[in-house]
């Protein structure tokens, strides 16, 4: 009874992806990187990942783009800071603001399925990043004039009229 309980808790271990980071603008070629979690070095090494077929767009009520068949790339790499991270690129720039797809990860202990939306910024709209603006000196305040109080003037008779000349 023990050995059956023992391996009926062997830890199951489940591939996860992460959020897309978009490192391009709209009208460059895409890049872009997918962090895959949960994933150990055996499972890193036999990842196939590939854009999901059209049965799998129809099964999940999406429309599988026709431009995108040949365009995206996908590439399983190790990043400079120690993760598996997928990387998403197109060898052409991309015209579109959006782009969605579903990709399809295939590894020793299963299949995932996971759909994308990429919004691309033209560059003119990518933040700016630049020098902290300088301090400024700092000044003191002063406090406004006080408000001085000025009755308002009592509106003057109106004229009279000029009385009618008698006939001499």
């Amino acid at each position: 009874l023990a050995v059956a309980l023992a391996l009926g808790n062997l830890p199951a271990f489940a591939l996860g992806l992460g959020q897309i980071e978009v490192k391009s603008s709209l009208n460059q070629p895409l890049v872009a990187e997918i962090p895959v979690l949960s994933v150990s070095a055996g499972e890193a090494e036999s990842l196939a990942v590939r854009l999901a077929s059209a049965d799998a767009f129809a099964r999940a009520g999406l429309e599988r783009p026709h431009l995108l068949n040949a365009n995206l790339q996908f590439e399983v790499k190790r990043a400079p800071s120690g993760r598996t991270v997928i990387t998403v690129t197109t060898p052409n720039q991309v015209r579109e603001p959006f782009l969605s797809f579903l990709l399809e990860v295939e590894w020793g202990n299963g299949k995932l399925l996971r759909e994308y939306t990429v919004l691309l910024d033209p560059p003119s709209m990518a933040p700016v990043r630049s020098a902290p603006p300088a301090p400024v000196a700092a000044t003191p305040l002063r406090e406004p004039a006080p408000a001085r109080y000025k009755p308002l003037e009592e509106p003057s008779a109106p004229p009279q009229p000029a009385p009618a000349h008698a006939p001499v």
